[in-house]
């Protein structure tokens, strides 16, 4: 999955790391579907505040980080909590099959040490 001859924005790094979860989700402005999704993204932050941390990387401008994830289709999403990939997902989600999986895969960060 990783490409580990590119590296990360140690900015990025120290949200993978991090104890609330990232949703990093690889996306472009072309991409219909990551149209689709934009707004399910817009709502789930705005329901689950700062229970999880989306962060959007367009593919087109941060060619980097999506070679280092091998990213060849959008939308892509990842999922991250403490440095571990828990889930990941290529294409179209509907926001309550998101939220399931976000509530069912992480932890909430101060149940964590």
């Amino acid at each position: 999955m990783k490409n580990k001859s590119i590296m990360l924005p140690v900015s990025l790094e120290t949200k993978i790391n991090d104890k609330t979860p990232l949703l990093l989700v690889f996306h472009a402005q072309w991409c219909q579907p990551c149209k689709g999704l934009a707004p399910i993204l817009t709502d789930l932050s705005k329901q689950m505040g700062d229970g999880i941390l989306i962060q959007k990387v367009d593919v087109d401008k941060e060619k980097s980080i999506s070679d280092y994830f091998s990213v060849k289709s959008m939308p892509t999403l990842f999922l991250f909590q403490q440095g571990e990939l828990i889930w990941k997902h290529v294409g179209i989600i509907t926001k309550n099959s998101l939220e399931q999986v976000i509530k069912t895969k992480t932890v909430k960060p101060y149940l964590l040490k």
